[in-house]
């Protein structure tokens, strides 16, 4: 609790925001804690939420150059027979036949279990103690 009366926080050094202000312009030393910034804390997270985003982005790119490129869409690429505008596009993004359209049929690649758990996991986000009342 601050000296006002007020409830600080340890990123002000347990003063409230305006008498932190007002210590931090007085005093005129540098503190680890800027009163226009929310703290060190939040520095950290956008920091790490950047260095996390490049990390990905980095690996989709490694991914993506080692993966071939089909030549002919004109055709499956598994039994290189013609199927032109009819072709299936799978999501391991080759054209196939009738035949080979399904992922068993042609040895996909492609992960399908990761991507509904990336769906589940999005669309159900956990709820946090505040949304939720207690039922006694």
């Amino acid at each position: 609790m601050c000296k006002c009366g007020f409830y600080g926080s340890t990123d002000t050094e347990g003063m409230c925001s305006i008498c932190f202000k007002k210590a931090y312009q007085l005093s005129g030393i540098k503190s680890s804690t800027d009163p226009g910034k929310v703290g060190i804390a939040g520095v950290w997270k956008k920091k790490f939420k950047r260095a996390r985003l490049k990390i990905h982005a980095a690996y989709l790119f490694r991914k993506d150059s080692k993966r071939k490129k089909q030549q002919n869409k004109n055709r499956c690429y598994f039994c290189n027979k013609k199927v032109g505008i009819l072709g299936f596009e799978c999501r391991c993004m080759f054209i196939f036949c009738d035949k080979h359209r399904f992922p068993d049929a042609h040895n996909c690649k492609f992960d399908y279990k990761q991507q509904h758990k990336n769906k589940l996991k999005k669309d159900n986000q956990a709820l946090s103690r505040k949304k939720m009342t207690k039922i006694d």
